[in-house]
């Protein structure tokens, strides 16, 4: 109740900015919520505004900037109050601007990107992404990160075979 009060009192900017990020996922890029934003010009601001709210802090790592939730179960909060047909287009944006990106932002991000088409259900390119992380990662001999993404991409193709007995 508390967060769901906290988030109500948020300009409509910010909401749109916390409710995208939530389902970017528990870290996220100012370049990647510009990305799915409605409207980009006010992502800064809507970013500031969370910070100085104290819903997201801000990562600084070598190589890039990142926002993270303060609060796991914020996210996750955030993320179950969007409906289910937005949450759904959020996530094909997300997963399409993902796969936009540079040979080796979409290499590191394969799994991401499968877990995003999954959400928006697009079923080819999900399994097809999510088997190529699960491939990627048994070379890397990361076998239980194999597994877990192998197992991704068949419920998604399970998914796919009721969709068809439930026409049939």
């Amino acid at each position: 109740d508390a967060v769901v009060r906290r988030i109500d009192t948020l300009p409509p900017e910010a909401r749109e900015a916390l409710e995208i990020a939530s389902i970017i996922g528990p870290q996220f890029s100012a370049e990647l919520l510009w990305a799915v934003s409605s409207d980009p010009t006010r992502v800064g601001s809507a970013l500031g505004e969370l910070r100085r709210r104290q819903l997201v802090v801000e990562h600084v790592s070598r190589t890039r900037k990142l926002f993270a939730f303060r609060h796991v179960l914020l996210q996750e909060a955030v993320y179950s109050s969007v409906p289910t047909e937005r949450r759904t287009r959020v996530h094909l944006k997300v997963a399409d601007a993902l796969e936009e990106g540079s040979e080796r932002d979409v290499a590191e991000r394969i799994g991401e990107i499968g877990l995003h088409y999954a959400a928006a259900d697009v079923r080819a390119k999900a399994v097809d992404y999510l088997v190529a992380a699960g491939n990627r990662d048994r070379s890397s001999y990361l076998n239980d990160t194999a597994i877990e993404h192998y197992e991704r991409a068949l419920d998604v193709l399970m998914r796919d075979d009721e969709a068809s007995q439930d026409a049939e």
